[in-house]
């Protein structure tokens, strides 16, 4: 978590876009799994 907050001063569009990424891939996978 710590390492993660630090990366986000130096590159913060990059990182959130990253994240977003990721939480938006683990989201559809479960929704596919609670069908």
């Amino acid at each position: 978590m710590a390492s993660s907050i630090t990366k986000v001063e130096p590159n913060p569009f990059g990182t959130f876009l990253g994240v977003s990424m990721i939480w938006t891939i683990v989201g559809l996978l479960l929704f596919l799994m609670s069908w």
